[in-house]
């Protein structure tokens, strides 16, 4: 696919709700200080995180306490917002770490314990900024800020506490956020926790090969127990002959965790649109949409109906392409579903482009991609990426690794690499930061970040072998760690990649992704599982990238559903009905009916989880990230040039994090203001 769909960081909510504010561009770190290399605590004792979360909120809260009462009396007004700051993300980076937990630790107390945490945390950001003592010593009005981006966002977790009304209202709406915190908190737990398994025999999973067979748990009967891990559902998709057993799994998968997630959604949806109208916004997305790039529901709204009809035309002969093929296999068959699209996409590559899927992956064994893939991005920006012996690991199959800026030695940052498969593991691929790069102790402490994947893992048998799709996710994934610690030079995390504004957020990471789709670039990655010095085939590696493009309108057209159902369901009144808004969005921007029995609200996480009337960041990132590849396309993508605009890239962009609004940072790049042309050319059909 060409859209990926994984959050840069499940903590999204809270990064939200405490840091809505880059507060004041501040000077406190020289290059010379002393660096801290940081690190997470691993171990726990029964009790102990939730013990360690609870005495920090605590502690923070005494802080504050004194911040108000003792420390704003001897601060001038920059000061005080400064000391604010610092205080806000030093009590961050000390609790990131335990909601870490709930992600990749194997002990479910432990991870229980991580997400109790959590909930406190939430409980305490929801009233922050509704106190009336801390806006009365932050109140913007006092503050000489000459920037007015700041100056505006100053105000911004204040007035959507409600606190700029009166205090009513700001209790009113802490309450309400409360309630809501519940619910998108449940509504990822169960999503989460999904431990739902089909049984098929073996004349079911007829077409699924041995190597997908062989990692699937089998069942007393004989047969497998197929789970909703997203690998498990992608594989059975492409490869199971037998139309029942896709339909099966597909409904299964889109339908769970079941009803309750539906109720609390639409729960939530009317929770948001009481704050919405207490603060004056006539619905949430209009409330939510106000910082963004785009700044509000219409803009997204036309942007999302211009691509539409950009990809219409493809979208029409991807499906009939599929629905022929389908006839001609079975001419009994039934019309073309979504659980078909997989399969059939996967037997296009093999009768149109002649490519098969499990050769294709034996010149991609995963630590041999994931090294070569680091040393493609480390060439290009500068950066020198090796193995971090002074960081502990939580798994022997996670590597740690640093990145030096490859001139002058210094270490910039690390990142775990989590990628393979694991009972009670996060089950998606995403991005997390771990530690901020920020002044600590004294000292000047390091980024540290995690990439947790979900790839196939390595057994005796056989090496873990990715597919074109993972390579991709890995490279996307690579792409905001890339961002995290470039940025984190500035004077505080409100300044870091971290912190831009949602609708740039996936820019980077999907930058990454356009070099994963050039035939030279897979070449220069592959080496066959038995012998690594054997290169891909030139012709092949086109075929799939040529494969994957043809498809790239049904891949986008998903994505544009995804998107219109979270800004429908944000900018409607009264309750939502979900299930059939759907429906009917499914049949207009798909062209096929959702299939009965399914509800993919259910599972759709994003809405839930930081991206409610955000999703189009997807789509509107792309949008950047297809314009800064435009001038490494014409260079050559491995060529001189293309490394001295790579240069030029992590100066303008990545390292700069959110110290100027994105517009401008890409104009700085790219000599120009960017604009949509490039990503809207990806749908001209030249087949």
């Amino acid at each position: 696919m060409w859209e990926r769909e994984s959050r840069f960081t499940p903590f999204l909510p809270l990064f939200l709700l405490l840091f809505q504010i880059p507060l004041v561009e501040y000077s406190s770190w020289s290059k010379e200080d002393a660096i801290l290399v940081p690190s997470i605590q691993l171990n726990y004792k029964v009790g102990e995180l939730e013990r360690q979360c609870t005495d920090g909120i605590a502690d923070v809260e005494k802080q504050i306490r004194v911040f108000i009462d003792q420390d704003c009396k001897k601060l001038g007004s920059d000061e005080k917002v400064h000391k604010f700051d610092d205080l806000l993300w030093q009590f961050f980076d000390e609790q990131i770490q335990y909601l870490f937990m709930s992600m990749i630790h194997p002990d479910a107390r432990i991870r229980t314990e991580s997400e109790t945490c959590e909930r406190k945390l939430m409980a305490f950001a929801n009233g922050l900024f509704s106190r009336q003592d801390l806006f009365k010593v932050l109140n913007v009005k006092s503050i000489q800020i000459q920037n007015y981006r700041l100056a505006a966002m100053m105000t911004s977790g204040f007035f959507e506490s409600g606190l700029l009304k009166n205090q009513e209202t700001a209790d009113q709406i802490s309450n309400l956020h409360q309630e809501m915190s519940v619910l998108e908190q449940d509504f990822e737990h169960r999503l989460k926790n999904d431990k739902t398994t089909l049984t098929f025999s073996t004349k079911e999973l007829a077409g699924v090969p041995a190597s997908v067979l062989s990692r699937l748990e089998k069942s007393k009967e004989g047969g497998y127990k197929v789970s909703l891990r997203a690998a498990d559902v992608q594989d059975i998709l492409t490869y199971a002959d037998r139309e029942e057993t896709r339909k099966q799994l597909y409904i299964a998968d889109q339908s769970k965790p079941g009803p309750e997630n539906v109720k609390d959604l639409e729960d939530a949806l009317l929770i948001r649109q009481k704050i919405a109208s207490l603060l004056g916004y006539k619905n949430w997305a209009e409330l939510q949409r106000r910082t963004e790039i785009s700044t509000n529901p219409a803009q997204v709204r036309n942007f999302m109906n211009t691509l539409h009809t950009k990809l219409s035309e493809g979208l029409e002969q991807d499906l009939d392409m599929l629905e022929s093929l389908k006839r001609k296999m079975d001419p009994n068959a039934g019309p073309l579903a979504p659980w078909d699209f997989a399969y059939f996409e996967n037997k296009v590559l093999e009768t149109r482009f002649k490519v098969d899927t499990d050769e294709f992956r034996s010149y991609f064994p995963a630590e041999q991609t994931t090294d070569r893939l680091l040393r493609l991005f480390g060439w290009l920006f500068g950066v020198t990426i090796e193995p971090a012996k002074e960081l502990q690991v939580w798994d022997p199959t996670v590597r740690a690794m640093a990145f030096k800026d490859t001139k002058t030695g210094k270490t910039l940052g690390y990142v775990y690499l989590d990628l393979y498969q694991r009972k009670d593991k996060y089950n998606h691929a995403a991005a997390f930061q771990l530690r901020f790069g920020m002044n600590k102790n004294g000292a000047r402490q390091l980024p540290l970040t995690a990439i947790v994947s979900n790839f196939t893992p390595p057994s005796n048998k056989a090496l873990s072998a990715l597919t074109l799709e993972e390579i991709v996710t890995l490279a996307h994934e690579l792409g905001h760690i890339f961002h995290f610690i470039l940025s984190a030079g500035s004077d505080s995390p409100s300044f870091s990649g971290i912190a831009v504004p949602t609708d740039f957020v996936e820019a980077p990471s999907q930058f990454f992704e356009y070099f994963i789709r050039r035939p030279e670039v897979l070449e220069l990655l592959s080496g066959k599982v038995d012998q690594p010095s054997k290169k891909i085939p030139l012709k092949v590696a086109k075929a799939v990238i040529d494969h994957e493009h043809f498809f790239h309108p049904l891949h986008t057209a998903r994505v544009v559903f995804r998107t219109m159902l979270d800004l429908e369901m944000h900018t409607r009144s009264g309750k939502v009905d979900t299930t059939q808004l759907a429906r009917d969005l499914f049949q207009e921007y798909i062209g096929i009916p959702l299939p009965e029995g399914t509800l993919p609200q259910a599972s759709f996480g994003h809405p839930m989880s930081g991206y409610d009337a955000k999703y189009s960041s997807y789509s509107l990132s792309r949008s950047f990230s297809a314009d800064f590849f435009q001038p490494f396309e014409r260079a050559g993508v491995l060529s001189a040039d293309a490394q001295k605009k790579g240069t030029a890239l992590r100066k303008d962009v990545f390292e700069a994090g959110f110290s100027d609004d994105p517009v401008t940072l890409c104009s700085r790049f790219l000599k120009r203001n960017p604009t949509t042309k490039a990503y809207f050319k990806e749908f001209n059909r030249v087949y």
